[in-house]
Order: C-alpha cells, then sequence, then structure tokens
C-alpha cells in the first residue's frame, strides 16, 4: 500500500519529505511514509516550494499550475496536489517508490 500517494477523481496527492539547499533537485525514494524529494533550493520567501512545483512539472511532463502545495508550506513534509492527472501521469507517480 502506497500512504504517499492518495488519487481521487479529480487530483493526486503526494505526501513529500522536503530537503531544501540541496547540491541538486531529484527524488531520493522513501523516507518513512512520504516520498522524500531534495530541492536545490533554500527555503527562503517559499523559494523552495516554486522549485519543488517547477521540479514536478517538467519531470512529468505537467502544467505548473496544475501543482500546488496544499498543506505545509513551512514544513520539510509537504502535501503536494497535482489537479487532472492523465494515466500515463499516474503511472509515472505510481513507479516514485521503487
Amino acid at each position: 500500500m502506497r500512504h504517499w500517494l492518495q488519487v481521487t477523481e479529480e487530483s493526486a496527492q503526494l505526501l513529500l519529505y522536503v530537503q531544501p539547499g540541496a547540491k541538486t533537485t531529484e527524488i531520493a525514494g522513501i523516507h518513512g511514509d512520504a516520498i522524500k524529494v531534495r530541492v536545490a533550493a533554500a527555503a527562503i520567501d517559499g523559494k523552495a516550494n516554486t522549485a519543488l512545483c517547477a521540479f514536478f512539472a517538467k519531470t512529468f511532463d505537467i502544467p505548473v499550475r496544475n501543482i500546488k502545495v496544499r498543506r505545509g508550506e513551512k514544513s520539510r513534509r509537504k502535501t503536494l496536489s497535482i489537479t487532472a492527472p492523465d494515466n500515463a501521469t499516474l503511472e509515472k507517480l505510481e513507479q516514485l517508490g521503487r
């Protein structure tokens, strides 16, 4: 069971553990019940959140307007929401924890 991914008809919710200020932005595997993501941007003035959304948009070929930090804007534990994901995106998201 993937606790880090919840899918509804309208969106996909990802539970993330984010490490800001990393050397590169990348998905780093599983951290407890969340996907660990290293973000090169610093956690200042929302820069890490903006970089996180841009990274997921580019990685999954989704418009950045469809991605939003729903919970945890000032925390390392975040819930990222992807609005209206297509089947290909959902399949890629399922592969994250493997």
